[in-house]
Formats: structure tokens, sequence, C-alpha cells
């Protein structure tokens, strides 16, 4: 409150009135309130009349007010007024008249005026701007109330600062001149589109302040700040350095995006696509590679501001594979090596196809024959072969093994080669007798078909050979004879363990479907490829599976043999 001065207002009472004011600046105009103060009257003093205050602040009536009425006639506080602010327009210098008039009624002849100064401040200098986009040039307009004054502009955002002229007379000041410079204040913000920048304009008499004023506008950041990135992509299993290219149902894509931020904003979503699957993760190992030739991987990325990346998309090359397919050669020769059903010797084989995998893939195969009394193996590389002529016995079945493995996986793959053919054979015992094959055990054995014209009489019952239907051994295995032929399939999902190192009995077969020699089993666990492990169905009947290693409750095989 700035004091104008004190008055004894009459006589009979002397009453002493003291008046103030204040003042602001508001652009080019002076803003003004006064402050009047009537001292108390007490003791033996009297004032039984109202007392009324006028005003008028450079020449404008502002109207009366009642300060006091006529009672009461003593006062023991002060009485007060202070007006509203009131404007001076264009008000840029000198001084400000303001005249109180102190005046009475109901008889009273009091009615004095008094007529004071008040200061004004020098005009100080407005920036104004409307918003803007980062680094596009922006037009601050400064409003000059006194031309013998200069400004300085400086900027903040964030914790950022900088300056846009220094004691400057000019009108229009040019800022963010799309140099780059002002973009990087979108790092202030990096999680919205917009950043906020307070311009403060300092004018001065010289190297005097006169004021500071202050103008905050909003300056989006222009859609071109956005994330961009790169991806990389490996093989989490390995194959791409042995095959230079990915492999079909093996390889596992190790998927990273390498995102680059736009000043400053985490990335909150990644988005990559690959192989016909989504993933939201980076980096990402996936499942093996279903697809084969060639695959795309694309990707973007999305950052705090909700800006995407563009979609970025690679190519990689899949190799196809499949497991090695074999056709088994097996079959009954003579001593030269020709087809011969009724020879003593055979011819074991097989031909193979293996994927090409950049002609970097190999293959080695086994082939094991066996028959009752005993067998053999024979392995080598590559993808056929065909043995000479191997002397068999005419009177027992032969089972015949190919196992062709490549660099990946292998296959396995069987075939029975029957008992020689003779159209009329005597078993050594003397008790038995065979037509269309080698007897190999009492009774009457046939082997072709056979013709009666007259009647066929069965005094023990009657056994249909030709197709029994599936019977059940136990819970896990069953058999089936169908055309001289008896397959015996078995499974377990959970039922019946093998535990390593014994042969675990899963059933025992009726004695009219026993086989005439050893047949081996192959046979898989759920899951993987076969572990070291065997099985037979023995010429007792019974069913046994043996493994090595790992105990295992998955497994399942299936055999067939003639009878």
């Amino acid at each position: 409150m700035i004091s104008l001065g004190s008055i004894i207002w009459g006589t009979g009472p002397k009453i002493p009135i003291a008046f103030a004011y204040e003042k602001q600046r508001s652009g080019a105009n002076m803003q003004y309130r006064v402050n009047v103060s009537i001292s108390p009257v007490t003791s033996n003093s009297y004032f039984g009349y109202p007392i009324y205050l006028g005003l008028t602040i450079d020449g404008s009536d502002k109207g009366s007010v009642t300060m006091k009425e006529a009672y009461p006639s003593q006062w023991s506080s002060a009485i007060t007024y202070t007006s509203p602010w009131y404007t001076v327009s264009n008000k840029i210098s000198g001084t400000a008249s303001v005249v109180f008039r102190v005046y009475s009624g109901m008889g009273s002849t009091r009615n004095n005026t008094y007529t004071y100064s008040m200061e004004v401040d020098p005009a100080a200098s407005v920036v104004s701007a409307s918003n803007g986009t980062l680094a596009t040039p922006l037009n601050l307009t400064v409003t000059r109330y006194n031309t013998g004054f200069t400004h300085t502009i400086t900027y903040t955002c964030g914790t950022a600062t900088g300056i846009v002229c220094t004691k400057s007379s000019a009108t229009t000041e040019i800022w963010n001149t799309g140099n780059g410079n002002t973009l990087a204040l979108a790092s202030q913000n990096t999680s919205g589109p917009s950043v906020n920048v307070t311009f403060t304009i300092t004018t001065y008499s010289g190297s005097t302040v006169i004021d500071i004023n202050r103008k905050t506008i909003a300056m989006a950041i222009p859609a071109s700040v956005k994330p961009s990135l790169s991806l990389s992509v490996g093989d989490a299993a390995g194959y791409l350095s042995t095959y230079g290219a990915f492999v079909q149902g093996w390889s596992k894509l190790q998927i990273t995006a390498n995102p680059v931020l736009a000043y400053n904003s985490p990335i909150k979503a990644y988005s990559i696509t690959a192989d016909g699957k989504a993933y939201n993760i980076s980096p990402v190992t996936t499942g093996v590679v279903q697809g084969k030739g060639t695959l795309p991987i694309t990707a973007k990325v999305t950052d705090h501001r909700d800006r995407p990346s563009d979609l970025v998309s690679t190519n990689i090359t899949v190799l196809e594979y499949y497991k090695p397919s074999i056709d088994v050669i097996a079959y009954r020769c003579n001593s030269s090596g020709a087809v011969d059903p009724e020879g003593a010797y055979m011819r074991v084989g097989f031909t193979s196809t293996i994927a090409n995998l950049n002609n970097k893939n190999t293959a080695s195969y086994s082939i094991t024959y066996s028959s009752a009394s005993g067998g053999n193996t024979l392995t080598g590389t590559g993808t056929s072969f065909t043995s000479n002529a191997i002397a068999c016995d005419v009177s027992q079945v032969w089972s015949v093994e190919v196992k062709v493995t490549d660099k990946l996986d292998s296959t396995t793959k069987a075939a029975v080669i029957p008992i020689a053919f003779t159209l009329m054979d005597f078993y050594n015992t003397g008790k038995g007798v065979a037509f269309g094959k080698v007897a190999t055990r009492d009774g009457f054995d046939c082997a072709m078909d056979a013709y009666f014209t007259g009647n066929v009489r069965f005094d023990n019952g009657f056994v249909d050979g030709s197709d029994t239907g599936w019977v059940d051994l136990s819970n896990v295995v069953k058999y089936r004879c169908k055309n001289g032929y008896v397959t015996v399939m078995g499974g377990s999902y959970g039922d019946v363990s093998l535990k390593p190192g014994e042969y675990t009995v899963l059933g025992t077969l009726p004695e009219a479907y026993r086989p005439t020699h050893q047949v081996a089993i192959v046979y898989h666990t759920t899951g993987g490829n076969p572990l070291p492990q065997s099985g037979y169905v023995f010429t007792d009947g019974t069913v046994k599976l043996y493994i090595d290693q790992v105990t295992t409750n998955y497994w399942a095989f299936s055999v067939t043999y003639p009878l």
C-alpha cells in the first residue's frame, strides 16, 4: 500500500483521514485501487452526521460511497474503505490523478476535495504466441509499450532451457527454426503427444530490468517422431550354422526386435509375426519351424507416446526336411540271387530317399535279418543297398528290419521272408505234413487255397482262421489273425511302465496264433526317437518288451507275422 498522505477534516470535532493506493500494470494499462481510513471519534467529541466519499481517478468519476451513517455519533475503531481495482487505459508513462471528495449532509456543511498523483509503472513488453509444432518455425509476437526499451526472451521446457533473443527491439521473434535442435525437446515428455513451453520476456531500460512477463503454449511432437527398429533372426537350435539355412521341423527361431527409441520414449508393446504365429515379446524363441522355403518375419513396436514404428520385414530360408523314406527289399532267391520262392537263399536291402539340406545330408543304414536259429546285421552308408545271396533255412520265417539314419533322424521298416514254398513237405517228426510250404510243425498245415468237392467234417469243432477280429490279451495288448497273418498291437499311455534293464511280459498268445520263430518288435516311446530298446513275440506266445537307460510308461508297437 502506497500512502498519499492524511488530512484533518473540519473542526469541532477535527477528524483525521488518511489516503493510500495500490497499483499494478496490465499490458498498456495501469490498474489502481484506493484506501481511505477515518480515525475514531471518542471521549467528549461527537459527530452525528453521515460521511460520504466521492472518487475520481484520472478524470473518470467512480461515484460515491457512504462511509458512515448519521449514527452513531462516536466510534472507537477506524472506519475504512477499499475500492475495487480501476483501470486507466493506455497509461504507459507520467502519473495518474486521484481526487477524493469527503462530504456530509443532514445539516452539516462539510464538503472538501483533496487531489493527489499516483505513480505509473513503466510499460514492460509482452510476448504472445499460438500453439505450434516442434521443428516448425514459430512466430513470437512482442508488444512493446515503450520503444526505448529492449527485451530478452528465453524458453523453458521441462528441464531444458534456451535463448530466443537477447536485448532485441523487434516486434516479431522467430523460434523453432526447423534445424532439428528444438525437436530434442520431445524427450521432455516421453508419454504424451506434446510438450509445454514457457517463454519468459524480460524488459530492460538500458541495463535495468523493468519487468518480467511469461507465456506458456503447447508444442505438438511431430508424427515423424516415432520409434524404429531392426530385426535379427538366429537359430536357437544351432542348425543355421551347420546347413546355411533354417531346417523345417528342427530349427527354432530366435527373433530379436532391436528398437531405436524416439527421444527417450520407452517401448511398451512388441508385435512379431513368424511362421504363422504372433508374439508380443522380444527377444522370443519360437517352437520348431513348420513352414519351408522363403518365410517372412515381420515386427513393429509401439512406444509410450502410442506411436507405432513402421512395419519391418525380413525373409529367411527354411530347408525342407522329412524323415528318411524306406522301401525294403527282402525275398527268397537261388544261389545266383534270382527270385525263387523255393530258394534256400535270400537277398535283403533297401532304397531310401533323404532330405537334401543344401547337399549336406548323408545317410547310414543297418539291416538286421533273423530267424529262430539266429541272424546278422549289415551296416553301411548311402541311400540304397542290395545284398548278395545269403543262405537261409527254408523251414524258417526270416524277419528283416531296415533302419536308415540321416544327420537328424531315422526311420525303421520291417518285412518278412516266408518259409520256402514247396508243394508238399513232411515234418521231421513224421507227424506233420504241409502243402504249399516247408513243414514246420506237427499236424496238417496248408498254406494254399483248398477246394473240397465233398463234405467237410470237424469232429472237434471249427476255428475260423480267416479273421478272428481283435482279441484282447491284456489291457494294453491285443491281437488279430486275418488271412493267415497275425498282427499283435500294444500301447500304454500311463498304464504299464517298462523298467530299464529287464524284459516286461505284456501277454501270452493262444497256441494256434504263436509264431514258428522268434519275431522282433520295433517300438517307440511317445514324444521321441527310439531309445536303446527291443521286443519279441516268442515261440511260446509270450510278448515281451525290453528298454535300456530309463523308465517309461508311454510306448506303442505293432508287429505282423505269418502263421
